[in-house]
């Protein structure tokens, strides 16, 4: 799209002149906001073609009700389906590209979805773990909780987010706690995540004391995953001892004992991996059935 015609596709989105439709906009508070619209570009949008011309009220009224977070999602949403490009405000945050996200997702714009997703990911990057488990929770919690393509890569950037804090000592058993929810609310296995995490598990035991009093009195899942981070505490403990052991030529047995405590402390890892996050959770732990959906990557002009 030239320049020209981008900036004339904004301007009537703007002024809504001529407009054939209106779409109304419902925040999270209540509030109420009319935006005249355009067939001609509302039907960029799967679900608004079908709502506007199919066998709905909405088609002989021309006017739809959206529910949203706060209107300028919606604003920056609507403006992209006129002009093929996605405006943030300097002070967007990434609660703000979610919200957009969410709305592309839904209403089936794969161009806007492949856009914000883009935007979001970036802006992942730059914040805490916990503000990142608060993002893929809220992406969890709407249709796109059932497309791994999409909610993977978000959960990916969290482990990294945990690897960089370095993890063990701060915060690991939350975290392995957090996957196991991601694995039962989508089901989607977590295990190679919750092995990624893992990796940062150090012979420190003074980390390693501060995990066994992380809290958690909540499902007897938060107790295992303590076990399993200590199976993993004692295995590379346990190695240490072995390496020692070999180096100080100490005799046979010793070293013996040191092999059975890695091997047995390696199986009981895969034990627990295993069981806190298994290939597939069971239909009455996942409510929907995942639908892997892939979003091409489309750059605005």
């Amino acid at each position: 799209m030239s320049d020209d015609l981008q900036t004339h596709m904004k301007s009537i989105c703007d002024s809504g002149k001529f407009s054939d439709a209106m779409l109304v906009a419902r925040s999270k508070d209540d509030q109420v906001k009319e935006f005249p619209s355009h067939m001609v570009a509302l039907s960029r949008s799967k679900v608004f073609l079908r709502m506007l011309t199919g066998s709905f009220a909405e088609s002989e009224s021309r006017r739809a009700e959206i529910p949203v977070v706060q209107f300028k999602h919606f604003e920056v949403f609507q403006k992209f389906l006129y002009s093929n490009c996605m405006e943030f405000a300097d002070d967007c945050t990434a609660d703000d590209v979610l919200e957009v996200w969410i709305l592309s997702d839904k209403y089936e714009v794969d161009s806007a979805a492949s856009v914000a997703y883009e935007s979001l990911t970036a802006h992942l990057r730059h914040l805490s773990l916990e503000e990142v488990q608060k993002m893929v929770d809220r992406a969890c919690d709407t249709a796109m909780g059932h497309k791994e393509p999409l909610i993977r890569p978000l959960v990916g950037i969290a482990t990294k987010s945990l690897k960089a804090d370095r993890g063990f000592g701060n915060g690991l058993v939350h975290a392995l706690s957090w996957l196991r929810r991601v694995q039962q609310h989508t089901g989607f296995c977590m295990r190679a995540e919750a092995m990624d995490c893992l990796t940062t598990v150090t012979r420190a035991r003074p980390h390693f004391e501060k995990e066994m009093q992380a809290d958690g009195d909540g499902p007897p899942e938060f107790q295992m995953i303590k076990m399993l981070v200590s199976a993993k505490y004692s295995h590379i403990v346990s190695k240490q001892h072995q390496l020692n052991a070999t180096f100080d030529l100490l005799d046979s047995g010793f070293v013996n004992v040191a092999l059975g405590l890695s091997s047995a402390s390696a199986t009981a890892v895969q034990l627990g991996l295993s069981g806190l996050f298994p290939d597939q959770m069971s239909p009455d732990v996942v409510g929907v059935e995942a639908k892997p959906s892939v979003v091409k990557k489309q750059r605005t002009e």
